[in-house]
């Protein structure tokens, strides 16, 4: 029988992306830093789950790093809240026996470009 607490861990990755969004300032095409954090709990001695959560993490970094996410999340808001709205379905669909806790997203401005 499993244990009956589970552990919970966080997971977190960096990547840069460029978005247009909204109206006034934000809305010609610039970068942010970002970092995507998810947190899933799960049984202590399932190392195979961490490790799958860790693989998923990375994937979904790699659909988004150095693109702009207008083109990458079309039916999303290319904005923090989109992004993690997205992330959040994307680990249900691909972490089976995890229990997802959070998506966080941060972002910073890192660049602006004039079209």
């Amino acid at each position: 029988m499993g244990s009956p607490l589970k552990h919970t861990t966080s997971l977190s990755a960096n990547f840069e992306a460029a978005h247009s969004y909204g109206t006034g300032r934000c809305s010609g095409n610039h970068g942010h830093s970002w970092t995507l954090s998810i947190t899933f709990s799960a049984e202590p001695e399932d190392e195979d789950a961490r490790l799958t959560a860790d693989a998923m993490l990375h994937a979904l970094i790699k659909e988004v790093d150095g693109r702009n996410l207008n083109d990458q999340l079309p039916a999303s808001q290319p904005s923090a809240q989109g992004v993690a709205a997205w992330a959040f379905e994307r680990c249900h669909m691909v972490v089976p026996g995890l229990e997802l806790v959070a998506v966080d997203m941060d972002s910073r401005e890192s660049a602006y470009c004039a079209d």
